[in-house]
């Protein structure tokens, strides 16, 4: 199977969940991940569609590119909270493979070039934490944050 293969079938089950998450008012919100390749028709359509379907249902599509150095995605793979998180990743060697293939193959990195600019925050995660990388997507884009545990709502 390729990676293109391995890839196309999460998107269009991506496409349809969104629509009628996208659809309800009680869903505040959607976030995942994707791994974008910049340049590439495919990508750049799969996203436009997605940024469309957002605002088609009266929302707005915000983006967020986490960097990390190729050593630290290597290095992540496999950690109990990725597996946790991604069953796909138990393959530990193949999960660090298609890093590898796509660092060799695309660019996983927009260079000044992105299409909405006004929506996009780029945080590197070498140098920022999981909890300092919510804070700054929370303030970048205004959106609002529950009470902490144990204070009245």
């Amino acid at each position: 199977m390729t990676c293109a293969t391995r890839l196309l079938a999460p998107r269009n089950r991506r496409r349809a969940a969104f629509r009628p998450a996208l659809a309800d008012p009680s869903v505040p919100g959607i976030v995942f991940t994707f791994v974008w390749a910049f340049g590439r028709a495919e990508d750049d359509a799969f996203m436009t569609r997605l940024d469309t379907m957002c605002s088609e249902h009266g929302g707005r599509a915000l983006y967020v590119e986490l960097r990390a150095e190729l050593a630290t995605r290597l290095a992540r793979e496999g950690t109990a909270a990725r597996v946790a998180m991604k069953p796909v990743k138990r393959d530990v060697e193949g999960a660090r493979a298609l890093q590898r293939d796509f660092e060799a193959r695309f660019r996983m990195r927009s260079e000044g070039d992105f299409p909405y600019p006004g929506r996009h925050l780029v945080v590197d995660t070498d140098r920022v934490g999981p909890a300092a990388a919510a804070q700054r997507i929370v303030e970048r884009f205004g959106l609002p944050t529950p009470p902490a545990p144990g204070t009245p709502s």
